[in-house]
């Protein structure tokens, strides 16, 4: 990226966007002002020189189903857990020897 590079342009004399510098922004749906205030406020005192594609501009709601829907599993404690090894230890104690001298 050079900052004193010349702007490509179309025959129509539109701006062509170099791809490898395009990004994407997941604007607010109640952002104040919408997507020109957005671009004003967060955007362009970065990047002045910065612009908008209206034909790629999408309007919807993404849901986080995680945050809305999700109800953590509460785990078990450590002590719950190493009792259950320690059961599980002794009901296979001697086993691991029979398993060898066969």
């Amino acid at each position: 990226m050079c900052p004193d590079a010349e702007i490509v342009r179309d025959d129509n004399g539109n701006p062509v966007p170099d791809k490898a510098l395009s990004d994407i922004e997941h604007v607010p749906l109640r952002y104040d002002g919408g997507i020109e205030t957005f671009m004003r406020n967060e955007v362009l005192p970065y990047t002045p020189d910065a612009w908008v594609n209206d034909e790629n501009t999408v309007i919807g709601y993404e849901l986080s189903f995680t945050k809305y829907f999700y109800k953590p599993v509460q785990l078990r404690s450590p002590e719950a857990i190493a009792s259950d090894i320690r059961a599980i230890e002794e009901n296979t104690d001697g086993m691991f020897e029979r398993i060898l001298s066969i």
